[in-house]
């Protein structure tokens, strides 16, 4: 699945950073996760995956997965579920 309307100029590293901002303390803040996920393509997620394991030495994927719940958990774990971290 990808957006529909991707930046043509993104940082990987600005997104990773705004991602970690938004799941930090408590609660998430679904809006933001849906600003950057929602507007990127899989190359870009992919691109925002690596970076944020990069700086946090953690898998955005399973960081998503232990901070959101329910409907929207599924929906941006299954948008998100590309690329492998090392």
């Amino acid at each position: 699945m990808t957006s529909l309307i991707a930046p043509s100029k993104h940082s990987p590293v600005e997104d990773a950073e705004a991602l970690q901002r938004a799941v930090k303390g408590w609660g998430a803040d679904e809006k933001a996760i849906i600003a950057i996920l929602g507007h990127r393509n899989a190359t870009q997620r992919t691109q925002i995956r690596q970076a944020y394991y990069d700086l946090y030495q953690e898998d955005l994927i399973k960081r998503l997965e232990s901070e959101l719940s329910g409907d929207f958990e599924v929906y941006a774990i299954m948008h998100n579920k590309i690329g492998i971290v090392n």
